[in-house]
């Protein structure tokens, strides 16, 4: 059972509610213009024409993907830094680090680009990030579907209007999307079922596909604004046993594993915020 063990650690959540509410489509939005218009604005800046940029930026239409989205806020910031927009220019990075809380400008960046950064990013630290998680099933069964929904926080001003989930199988590779609205700020998905033609088998025979699933989170321009952490979902092998005898992770004096509602939820915060300090070694014991 090493794979199962391998895959639980990245955790599974909470059983959802079934719904309907879900258009599939087998590929993703063209972003080839805007593509073009970013790299045309990159070249202008590189060049020393933040107008030139500006141009090219004012002319870019969605729908962009999450990281054309993060590539049009830091060049707008920076251009309008550079023809002394200062408020423009924060109001640019002030969105970047929304959508982006990690991005950081390097040290060699032009003071006028990191005088208007930073005043964004501190002011952004006291806001809510806004942030598109993934919940997928504690126990899914090869030929059923899969109930996934996808949340968001931080949003309320509800720039976020949709979400779209790419769904990867661990056999052909291939990635399937799928869109749904936000109600309540959740959107809901139902995936067609895993087939036993598309299994593999783990280290005991038993036949399963590993499913990995990240969602978009899109505005009204189809633009995805932000990206959620990647969710990896076991499909048939050894299907997790119920709450009272799932497995507990086990280290040195202390038990990490974590029930709630029902489901294991070991892994979220494993991908995210590991522990600072872990000493010996943790074992899956059932």
């Amino acid at each position: 059972m090493n794979f199962i063990r391998a895959v639980l650690s990245f955790g599974l959540m909470a059983t959802l509610t079934p719904s309907v509410s879900v258009r599939a489509q087998q590929t993703p939005p063209d972003t080839t213009a805007a593509e073009d218009a970013l790299q045309a604005a990159d070249d202008a800046l590189k060049s020393g024409d933040p107008d030139l940029a500006l141009k090219h930026l004012a002319d870019l239409r969605g729908p962009l993907s999450h990281e054309a989205v993060v590539e049009h806020r830091r060049l707008l910031g920076t251009a309008r830094a550079f023809v002394d927009d200062t408020d423009g220019a924060i109001a640019a990075f002030s969105e970047l680090v929304r959508y982006a809380p990690s991005f950081s400008f390097p040290y060699t960046a032009s003071p006028k680009v990191t005088f208007a950064f930073e005043s964004a990013r501190a002011s952004e630290r006291k806001k809510r990030p806004l942030t598109v998680t993934v919940t997928a099933p504690p126990v899914a069964r090869l030929d059923e579907p899969i109930n996934i929904t996808v949340a968001r926080q931080g949003d309320s001003e509800r720039r976020l209007r949709r979400a779209r989930l790419r769904s990867t199988d661990s056999v052909t590779g291939t990635a399937a999307h799928y869109d749904a609205a936000f109600v309540d700020d959740v959107a809901t998905f139902v995936l067609p079922g895993q087939t036993r033609e598309n299994a593999i088998l783990d280290d005991d025979g038993l036949p399963g596909v590993v499913v990995v699933m990240v969602a978009d989170g899109l505005d009204a321009d189809g633009s995805a604004l932000v990206e959620s952490a990647a969710v990896t979902l076991p499909v048939g092998f050894d299907a997790p046993p119920p709450w009272w005898q799932s497995p507990v992770l086990v280290g040195v004096g202390a038990t990490v594993g974590i029930i709630v509602a029902g489901a294991l939820t070991a892994g979220i915060l494993i991908a995210n915020q590991p522990p600072d300090v872990v000493d010996g070694e943790l074992e899956v014991r059932r």
